[in-house]
C-alpha cells in the first residue's frame, strides 16, 4: 500500500497548526493509499512547540515530529522533511508539501494523487494551481498577488521550459523515486525552495501536471510570513538554478525563438506606428518658429549633449573592459557608435552585433562578453536610481541634492562591485569578475554613467528651451530619465521613447486626459532627433571601421617567396 507523506514546515502557527493537521489526517485519498504526516517545527515559540508536541503524542502512528534548534526557514524545513521521507518510505510512495496556515485545503490531495496515478512509465510530479478559472481573485491585494506570482512563474517557465500557471503554489506532489534524484540539489533555506524544486525537476526531465486547488489567502496581519524581498529572492533563485545546468524539459516545450521573434516584430510595428504618429502630429500641427530662430548656444548644447552621451558610453565600455581584456579606445568608440546606430533597427540589432563582434574579432568568450555588457547596463540602472531618489524630495542641482547624490554614488559603487565577491558568480564569469574586483574601474563607470544621464537631462532642457517650454529642473530630470529608460526598451527604442516622453510631459503639465498637446510631441521629436543627428553619422563611420576589422579576420595570410 503506497503512502503519501505530507511534509508540513511550521514556524509560529499556534492557532492554525492543530486544525491543519486534523484536516490532513482526515483526508480521503484514492483507494489503496495511506497517509503519514511529517511535521517540522522550525524553532517556533513555546506555544506552537507545545501544540506540536501534543499532536505527536496524540497521533504516534501517523505523525512524525522533527525539530530545528534554530529557525532556518521554510526551505530548510522542507529539506529536513524530505530527508526523513527518503529514510522512511518505499519506492511506490509519494510526498506533498503542506503549509500550516490553512491557506490550502488538504481535500485537494485526492486530485494530486490521481494526477500521479495517471502517469505511466517514468512518472511525473503534480503541482497545484490556485489561479484556475473557478477560483475567486477579487480585490486589489489578491489581484496584485496573482500578478506578481504570474511574473515569477513566467520567469521560471522561461528558465525551465515548463508551461506552468502557478509555479509558486505550495502543493507540490513528487514520487519518492524522483525525490531521491532531486534532493541532493536542494539547498534553498527560505521561500526560494519553490522555484528550486521546479528547476531540479526540470533538470531531471520530469513532466509536471497541474490540478486546480482551493486557496484562501491570509494577510500579513493574520500571520503571513512571505515578504516582497522573497519575490526578489525567487527571481534570483530562478537565475541561479538556470546557471546550474540546462533543463531537459526544453525538448518537450515549444520553441521560444519564433515566439520571441514574433513579439519583437510586433513591438517594432507598434514602435513605427508611434513614431509616425508623433512626427506627423508634431510637424503638421506644431509651430517650429522657435527652432528656426533658436539661439546658437542652445543648438550647440542640444547636439553637444548628444555627442557627449555617445562618447561617454564608448568610454565606459573601454574602461570596464580593461581589467578583463585591454582594447583600443578608438576601436571601442567605433563599436559603440555602430551598435548605437544599429539599435535604431526594429530588433535592436546593435546589442547582438556588439556581442558577435567582440567574440569574433576580439577573441572574447561568450560568457565574459555578455557579463561585461550586463555590467555596463547595470551601472545605468544604478545611476538612474541614484539620480531619481534625491530628485523626489530635493530640488535637483541644489547643494543638498548634490551631497545626497555623492553619498549614493559611493553606495552605488559598492553595490555595482559587490556581486564580483559572490563565490557562485566568480566561478562562472570566466574572467569578467575582474571588472568588479577593480574598485577604480567600478567607481569610474558609475561616475561616468552619472555624467551620461546628466547629458540626457541637459539635452531635454535644451530642446525645451528652443521650443519655448518652461521646464523646471525636476521635470527635466523626470523627462530625461524617462527618455533613457525607454531607449533601453528591449523591443526597440524607436517610437516607444518619443511617445513616453510626450505622454509624461503632458502629465507633468497637469493634463488629465489621454490627449497629448502638440507642444510636447514636438519636444519628444526634437530631443530624439538631436540624438539621431549625431548617432547616425557617427554610427555609419563606426560601422565602416568595424566592417573593416571584421573583414581582416576573414583573410588568410599567404606565404611570399
Amino acid at each position: 500500500m503506497p503512502t503519501l507523506y505530507t511534509v508540513i514546515p511550521c514556524f509560529n502557527e499556534p492557532e492554525t497548526l492543530a486544525p491543519c493537521v486534523a484536516q490532513v489526517l482526515a483526508v480521503r485519498l484514492p483507494p489503496g493509499w495511506s497517509l503519514h504526516v511529517v511535521l517540522i517545527d522550525d524553532a517556533s515559540h513555546a506555544d506552537t512547540g507545545a501544540v506540536a508536541e501534543r499532536l505527536a503524542q496524540e497521533h504516534p502512528q501517523r505523525l512524525t515530529l522533527l525539530k530545528h534548534g534554530v529557525n532556518r526557514g521554510k526551505g530548510a524545513a522542507v529539506i529536513t522533511g524530505f530527508t526523513h521521507v527518503l529514510l522512511a518510505s518505499a519506492a511506490g510512495d509519494a510526498t506533498v508539501i503542506q503549509d500550516a496556515d490553512l491557506e490550502y485545503d488538504p481535500a485537494d490531495y485526492a486530485r494530486l494523487v490521481a494526477a500521479l496515478e495517471d502517469s505511466f512509465g517514468p512518472g511525473r510530479a503534480a503541482f497545484g494551481n490556485r489561479w484556475h478559472s473557478g477560483n475567486d481573485t477579487a480585490g486589489f491585494k489578491r489581484t496584485a498577488h496573482r500578478w506578481v506570482n504570474g511574473l515569477i512563474t513566467r520567469a521560471s517557465n522561461l528558465a525551465t521550459g515548463y508551461r506552468l500557471a502557478d509555479m509558486e503554489c505550495c502543493y507540490k506532489a513528487v514520487p519518492v523515486v524522483m525525490l531521491r534524484r532531486i534532493l541532493p540539489e536542494l539547498d534553498e533555506a527560505r521561500f526560494g525552495i519553490e522555484p528550486q524544486i521546479t528547476a531540479a525537476l526540470a533538470r531531471q526531465g520530469v513532466p509536471i501536471a497541474e490540478v486546480p486547488v482551493s486557496y484562501a489567502a491570509r494577510s500579513i496581519a493574520a500571520g503571513k510570513k512571505i515578504r516582497p524581498r522573497d519575490g526578489l529572492r525567487a527571481l534570483w533563485v530562478i537565475m541561479r538554478e538556470r546557471w546550474r545546468g540546462p533543463s531537459r524539459m526544453r525538448e518537450s516545450a515549444p520553441a521560444s525563438g519564433p515566439l520571441l521573434l514574433l513579439v519583437r516584430l510586433l513591438g517594432a510595428a507598434i514602435g513605427l506606428g508611434l513614431i509616425g504618429w508623433c512626427c506627423w502630429a508634431a510637424i503638421s500641427r506644431g509651430d517650429w518658429s522657435g527652432l528656426r530662430h533658436a539661439e546658437p548656444g542652445a543648438v550647440v548644447l542640444l547636439l553637444g549633449a548628444s555627442l557627449t552621451t555617445l562618447f561617454l558610453n564608448g568610454l565606459i565600455f573601454w574602461i570596464t573592459a580593461r581589467p578583463m581584456r585591454p582594447l583600443g579606445m578608438f576601436d571601442l568608440q567605433a563599436v559603440n557608435a555602430a551598435a548605437t546606430f544599429l539599435n535604431y533597427a526594429p530588433l535592436r540589432a546593435g546589442m547582438v552585433a556588439r556581442v558577435l563582434f567582440h567574440i569574433r574579432v576580439d577573441g572574447m568568450a561568450a560568457v565574459p562578453a555578455l557579463a561585461w555588457l550586463f555590467f555596463a547596463a547595470f551601472t545605468t540602472l544604478a545611476a538612474l536610481v541614484m539620480i531619481a531618489l534625491p530628485s523626489m524630495v530635493l530640488e535637483p542641482l541644489s547643494l543638498s541634492w548634490g551631497a545626497v547624490l555623492l553619498v549614493l554614488a559611493v553606495v552605488g559603487t559598492w553595490l555595482c562591485g559587490h556581486p564580483g565577491k559572490w563565490r557562485f558568480l566568480r566561478s562562472r564569469l570566466q574572467g569578467a569578475e575582474r571588472i568588479m574586483d577593480s574598485t577604480p574601474t567600478v567607481a569610474a563607470a558609475v561616475g561616468l554613467r552619472l555624467v551620461d544621464i546628466t547629458a540626457w537631462i541637459i539635452r531635454m532642457t535644451a530642446a525645451a528651451s528652443i521650443l519655448g517650454i518652461d521646464l523646471p529642473a525636476r521635470d527635466a530630470v523626470v523627462l530625461g530619465t524617462a527618455s533613457l529608460v525607454m531607449a533601453m526598451n528591449p523591443i526597440g527604442r524607436v517610437g516607444f521613447r518619443e511617445a513616453a516622453v510626450a505622454f509624461v510631459a503632458a502629465r507633468l503639465s497637469g493634463a488629465d486626459s489621454l490627449d497629448v498637446p502638440t507642444l510636447f510631441l514636438q519636444l519628444a521629436v526634437l530631443e530624439s532627433a538631436a540624438e539621431a543627428a549625431v548617432a547616425i553619422p557617427a554610427g555609419l563611420v563606426g560601422t565602416a571601421c568595424c566592417l573593416k576589422r571584421w573583414g581582416r579576420m576573414g583573410r588568410v595570410p599567404t606565404m611570399q617567396s
